[in-house]
Formats: C-alpha cells, structure tokens, sequence
C-alpha cells in the first residue's frame, strides 16, 4: 500500500513539473515572438520622431522666411540686399532672391536676379503660394532645396522671396545616428529616389549612387525588391523592408514626409543589431527553461529522498507514540484549556456519560455541570442548531458516528450556527479523543467565531462590490477609448474631407474628456483612500463659483431639454475662504448626476441658501457662516435598500453596462469623503420613480474685505465665442519641456495662437537659455515640473532670483501632469504664477497666457 502510494506521488509530480514546463515553453516563446514585433515597433518610432524633427525645422525655416518677406515690403532696395545677406547668414541659407511681381529683382549680394534663373519651378508668383522643392544638386554638388514666398501688400501681390538652403542643415548625428549609431536615418526624393540628405559614409548601404533604388540594386537585392521598395514609395505608404546592405542584412523604414510630400524618410539597421535588443531576453529565457529542467530534476530527487526518510522517520515516531501515548494524554488534556473556548462536552464513550465545562469571561472561572445521558443531551442540542447545519453536526457530533470514529486521534473542525434566546451566533468545533487508563473520552470542543464570520462576510461582501466596480470602470474606460481610437481611423480616411475631419476632431475630445474624468475620479479615490486629500483654502467669490457651475450644467440640461431652476436665498456674504475646486467638484458630482438620471422634459431645482451656523456642525464661530444647497430632480430615484450604499466607494444603483449611463460610480463617495473634511454634511432622500433629493451643509470662513484677486476673478467671462487665432501675436514665450512630442504640440498650439516660441529641454537649459536672453525678451515661460537635469521646482526658484534679467517679473506657468491640489500648492511656493494641467487644452492655454 505505501509503496503505490509513493508510485502514485512521483507519477503526479512528474506529471504537474511536465505540464508547468510545457506551459512555460509556450509562454516563452509567445514572449519572444512579442519581443521581435516590439523591435519593429521600435524602428518604425525612431523613423517617426526624426520624420517630425525634419518636418519642424522645414516649417519653422519657412516661417522665418515669411516673416522676413513681410518686413521686406517696406524696405528700400539699398538695404534689401544686406538685409537678406545677414538673413542667410543667420539662418544658414546659401542664397536668397528677391523679385517683384514681374519677376525682376535682385539677390543678397545686390546683383540682379530674374525667375527664369531659379533651379527649380516657380510656384510663389505663378501660384501665389508658399511652396517648398524637391532636393536637387546645386553648382557646387550639394543636396539643396528651394524655399518660395510670395510677398503680398494689402492682400495684392507685390513680389516673391525665394531661399536655397543646403540640407545638410538639417543633418543632426544624434538624430540620424540613432541605437547608438547602429542605425541610419536618410531622406530622398519621391519622384526619383535621389538622395536629399544621406549625411557620412555608412556601413549599412551604399551610398555612392545617386539614388536609393540604385543603392538597392547594387547592395545585391533583386529588382523584385528594388520595385516593390519603389511602389510603397509611390503610394504613400509607411513599411519596413528586409533588404541586403554592405555587410549583411538589414532593416530599411520608408516613411512620407507630411511636411514636404516630395520627400522620403528612410532609417536603416542592421538586422543583427535590431535583434540584439532582445538577445539578452531571449538568452534568459533559455537559461530559464534549463534551470526549470535541472531544477525537476533535484526536486524528483530530494522527493524521493524525502519520502524515503519520511517513512524511516514514521516508524521511529510510531513506535514512541505507543510508549509515550497513555503518559502523555493526561499532561495533554492540562494543557489544553477550555478558556480558549466558549464551552466544551465530555463525553465518556464507553458510558456515553457527559458534562459541559463552560467558560464566563466576566468571572474569569470554568462552571462544570453533569449533564446525563449524552444522547437525550444531543437531541435536546440539535433543536438549537440551525437547519443547514444540523446535518453536518449529526454527522460528526451524532453517538454512534462519534463512537464510531473515536479509534482516530482529532477530527475536522467544522462550523455551524446555533440559536438561544432568539440569538444566533457561529460557533467553530474541533473534537479530539482520549485515553486515560481503560477509560476512552471524547471532548468536543467549541469557540464562538461570530464576530470573525461577520468580518469575513463583511470583507466577502466588500471583495464582490469591488469585482463589480472594476468590471464596470473596465468597461466605461473601454467605451471612450474605443470611441477614441475608431474615431482616428475614421479621421485617417477623411483627410480630404475638412467637415467629417472637424466632426471626428470634436468626437475624439468629447471621448477623451469623459476618459480623463473617468481617470480622475479614481485617482481621487486613492487620495481619499489614502488619507492623502489635502484642502487648499483660498479666497473666493461663492457668487462667481456658482456662476461658473451654472454654464456648466444648464447647457447638458438644455441638450436634454430639461428645466434647470437655480435659486439664491439670503446670501450675506458671497466672499468666503475654502477650497473652491472641491465645492465646486462636489457640486458638479451631484448636478450632473441630477442630468444623467432625469429623463428628458424633467426637472432639476439647485438651491443656494446661507444660514445660521448650527451647534451640530463643528466650530460655532462668529467669523464662519453656513451654506445649505439642495439639488432636487425628478429623475427615476433610488430604491430604499440602496440609499445606504449610495455613497459607498464601488457601489451605484443601475450599472452602466445595463443603463448606458456612463461614470465611475465613484461621484458620490468622492463627495462624501470632500465634504466631511470640510467639516460639513450630506444625506440623501429618494423615491423610486418620483425622484432624488441631496442635502449638503458646508461652512465656510467669512472674508470681511475684498481682495484683488477676487475682484479679478469675478470680471473673467469665458464665454467660449472668443476668437483665438493670432490672439497672442508678437508675444513670445520659452517652452521648458523634456518630451519631444509634448514640445511638438506646444510649440503648435502657440504657433495657432500667433506667439513666437523657443524651447529648452531642462531647468538648467532654461535658465541659461533665459539669463542670456536679458529682460524683456520673453513675455512668459511655460514650465514642466519632471524634467532630468534640475526640475520645474528648482528652475522656478533659480529665475526669480535673476533680478537683474527681470528674473523677479516675467510670469512662470506650470504646465504638468501633475495636477493634485498639493501640486497646485506647491507650483506657487516655487514662485509660479499659473498652473496648467495636462492634458492641455487650447483654451485653457489661451485663458492663462492672454493678460501676461
């Protein structure tokens, strides 16, 4: 018997160790299939990030060239030509025309110039157009092209201006040398694959023909290849190619410029050094698979081992247990005590005797009755057991099952529920034998767990809502997202059509919106979770507050053609002190729960009321005041077993997926948790079908004496009809920001509004940057707060102590995603004027720059 036991432990583990390593190997080769698509992922992001850095610098070029053709339309032609001479030397251009609209002019040495001797077409005269060439040799042999702007004065056109650059300009080793120079990046023409820019000698291809379907041909690829590299070229498209190089394969990029659709973006690297990146992976991986099969391999064998010396070990034991066992029942029943247990039977096996041995806590002894017959005893207990229990006892607890197995040493505890005087609570039984002399005893052993069965049920319960709620977030984060990303693939298709475009732009900022309200009531839990919420108490203008929650609401009331009533009653002293963004997120919470559950044509009443401070709120205090508001609708209520649960933190009455009512769930907790550290109170009253009812009294510190900063606060009106193109025109701010997409996008926003900009990618390189502009230079700095080299902290402090560069003056924005109030907070200990969170919005952006 022992022995096919000890068969049946080794089939089984060598059965489960298989099983685990087929697994893994599945697994760990899915991992290196991943792997292998990440490498790809990661050269067609290289090829991008260069493609935009090319794309930037060509706009910026031809926005300079822009600006300096307006200044030319006023100057006289003495000084057009040194004018366009400093120009170029500035801006690195090889040479720069001037001609009037006849086509007649001059170039930056002052000697005449007509169009007929461009390189190139000529679009800006003949097209009235800013038009940028294909690359072309000049006369001394190098990759060039042509900038043409036309000059127009009082909207007639009055010339052109025309600028040849050398590409090389655009050449930067650390961006077309990217992977630590394994790779290469490279741009030609897409009329005939001529080269624009293929900087130094590589070894990856060859770089001694003119153009790159040459370089394939004669890198030994086959003209299958070479045609199939053409016509990917020719429509547009974005792949990756696996192509033969000078020393071996490699991985070629084509990406189209958006820019310049005459230009090709091309990265190339070897295949070698692009599987390197998951080498060391993938060498781990294998390592794994051998230490997993030696490692079996020990464990089958100190199984073996084991069991070996197990049953040694059981033998010795067995024979000291026989000698042992009669000495040390008696020491053993003394050690254990009933004190640990609520009570205890004693039950003589061969008399079926018993007594009960109950413990009272309060008198600190142990009560002893005889209790007869255990049989008429047990009849008389079950009575008291519950009915989904009385089998279980029966079957481990009944006489003859107890005599039956009274030859074993302890049996499993159980559970079971019992019932006195109209009181039911969980009790845990363990039930062991004994033999003392010729007599065998069975003691049955049982402790009240009613108190940890609630907790565990409690926990259970919280556990489930949990389950619930992230089902609920997975699937209300999922339905933006998804909206997001089939929207762009949309917009991707509509690209010609400016109406559909404009419609999906709007959709996927309505759905990316919703998704970062979403992101922020969760990480708002988590504060209050944490205990981490902090209020940040400020004066303001309760008036102005109320003002601003009004344009918010009544326009998602008037979409559902609900009637929104606002009412305000005996308002003393609008001007409070508190944390305005929390009241006012309190508010919203519940106003836009109102909306989403009151049907269409219902009704939404919001009152505002001030009161006498009450003694049931903390702190009655003749410079505090007290606000009650009431938000009532007629929307379809909440049922009367859920008004409890209404503020609990993953709990809602209707779920989203059921309802089509998207959110968190997290609202109502959220304002909870706001308002009592607010030292205020909120409660709920509802009927179903009729509608719901919110309470809230928050007080508030009176301010006896307007300030600036309230005055000006109350005068902004953003009605959103204001007109922002150019509306920052001759301002211009330094961008502090270490993301090269992030930069992108400022950059473009503040290029829409009209501002000139310059960038810095650290605190460091800001300040420097700043301190040698000089005072006056920059009408504002936007600054983020996590950069490498010195943060937006530390570089704040650094420029107000620039006094003499106006470093004490020039307003400092924060621009970060670091959005919590005591990031706000302390924004404005580092001497910041302004704060911005990301994602940021146009307007926003426009809002805070607009009077600096």
């Amino acid at each position: 018997m022992k022995k096919r036991r000890r068969a049946l432990l080794f089939a089984v583990a060598i059965t489960v160790l298989a099983a685990v390593f087929i697994l893994f190997f599945v697994l760990s080769g899915q991992i290196s299939r991943n792997l292998e698509e990440s490498s790809f992922d990661y050269l067609y992001g290289s090829t991008e990030i260069i493609r935009r850095q090319i794309d930037t610098s060509v706009r910026e070029d031809e926005q300079r060239i822009v600006r300096f053709a307006d200044k030319l339309v006023s100057a006289d032609k003495e000084s057009m030509a040194d004018e366009m001479s400093s120009f170029c030397d500035y801006n690195d251009f090889i040479h720069m025309y001037i001609v009037d609209k006849e086509g007649i002019g001059i170039d930056e040495r002052g000697e005449p110039f007509v169009t007929s001797m461009l390189p190139v077409e000529e679009h800006a005269l003949t097209d009235r157009e800013k038009w940028v060439s294909e690359g072309y040799y000049n006369e001394s042999g190098y990759e060039t092209a042509m900038f043409e702007v036309p000059i127009l004065h009082e909207h007639r056109l009055a010339g052109a201006v025309y600028a040849e650059v050398e590409m090389q300009k655009y050449y930067m080793d650390e961006l077309f040398a990217f992977q630590a120079g394994n790779g290469r990046a490279y741009l030609f023409n897409r009329s005939d694959g001529s080269w624009v820019i293929k900087g130094p000698v590589s070894h990856l291809i060859s770089l001694q023909d003119d153009s790159v379907y040459h370089s394939l041909l004669e890198g030994g690829n086959s003209e299958q290849v070479t045609e199939s590299f053409r016509q990917t070229v020719e429509e547009g498209k974005t792949r990756i190619f696996l192509a033969e190089g000078e020393n071996g394969p490699v991985y070629a990029c084509i990406m189209p410029c958006k820019y310049n659709d005459f230009w090709e973006m091309m990265t190339v690297i070897s295949s070698e050094k692009l599987a390197e990146q998951n080498q060391v992976a993938n060498t781990l991986l294998w390592m794994l698979r051998i230490i997993y099969l030696v490692g079996s391999v020990l464990i089958l064998a100190a199984l073996f081992f084991y069991v070996k010396e197990k049953e040694k070990k059981h033998i010795t034991e067995m024979k000291e247990r026989m000698e042992r066992r009669v000495r040390a029942k008696e020491r053993r029943l003394s050690e254990i005590t009933v004190r640990e247990y609520s009570f205890q039977i004693i039950v003589n096996l061969d008399t079926m005797e018993c007594r009960q041995e109950i413990y009272r806590e309060e008198a600190g002894n142990i009560h002893e009755f005889e209790c007869g017959s255990y049989q008429d005893g047990f009849r008389e207990f079950c009575r008291k057991v519950d009915g989904c229990d009385r089998e279980r006892v029966e079957e481990y607890l009944a006489p003859e099952n107890l005599t039956a197995v009274s030859d074993a040493e302890m049996l499993p505890s159980f559970d079971y529920r019992l019932t006195e005087n109209g009181c039911t609570n969980w009790y845990e039984c363990i039930t062991f034998f004994s033999v003392i002399g010729e007599k065998r005893y069975a003691y049955i052993m049982n402790k009240d767990v009613t108190q940890k069965v609630r907790t565990q049920r409690k926990l259970e319960e919280a556990n489930q809502a949990k389950g619930r709620f992230l089902a609920n977030m997975s699937h209300d984060m999922r339905t933006p997202m998804n909206a997001i990303i089939g929207t762009a693939q949309l917009a991707e298709r509509s690209l010609d059509q400016p109406e559909k475009l404009r419609q999906y732009m709007a959709n996927i900022t309505g759905a990316a919106k919703h998704l970062l309200s979403l992101i922020n009531d969760v990480l708002d839990m988590s504060k209050i979770e944490s205990g981490k919420m902090v209020l940040v108490e400020d004066d303001f203008s309760l008036t102005e507050a109320l003002e601003r929650i009004d344009e918010i609401i009544r326009p998602l009331c008037n979409t559902k053609k609900q009637r929104f009533e606002v009412e305000n009653k005996g308002i003393v002293h609008p001007l409070v002190r508190g944390d305005m963004l929390r009241f006012n997120q309190v508010l919203i919470n519940l106003l836009n729960n109102a909306n989403k559950f009151t049907p269409e044509g219902g009704t939404i009443y919001f009152l505002v009321e001030e009161v006498p401070m009450t003694d049931a709120l903390p702190r009655k205090e003749e410079d505090r005041t007290l606000f009650h508001l009431e938000v009532r609708d007629t929307g379809i209520g909440i049922e009367k077993e859920n008004l409890e649960k209404v503020f609990g933190e993953f709990e809602r009455e209707i779920d989203s997926t059921v309802n089509r009512i998207e959110g968190s769930g997290l609202g109502l907790a959220i304002a909870k948790s706001i308002v009592d550290a607010m030292g205020g109170e909120i409660r709920v009253e509802s009927t179903p079908g009729k509608g719901t009812v919110f309470f809230l009294d928050v007080p508030f510190r009176i301010v006896q004496e307007v300030k600036d900063g309230i005055q000006r606060e109350a005068g902004v009106n953003a009605d959103g009809s204001v007109n922002m193109e150019n509306a920052l025109a001759g301002k211009r701010f330094l961008l502090v920001e270490d993301n090269l997409i992030n930069i992108e996008i400022g950059k473009e926003m503040l290029f829409a509004l009209g501002a000139d900009v310059e960038t810095a990618r650290d605190g460091q390189e800001a300040c420097r940057i700043f301190e040698e502009a000089g005072r006056g230079h920059y009408n504002a700095i936007l600054m983020d707060i996590q950069m490498p080299v010195m943060n937006g902290y530390e570089a704040a402090r650094k420029i107000r102590r620039m006094e003499q560069c106006g470093g004490d003056e020039i307003p400092i924005v924060a621009m970060t995603a670091n959005v919590f109030a005591e990031d706000v907070e302390a924004a404005k200990e580092a001497g910041m004027n302004g704060y911005i969170g990301k994602p940021v919005l146009i307007e926003k952006l426009y809002e805070t720059l607009k009077e600096m």
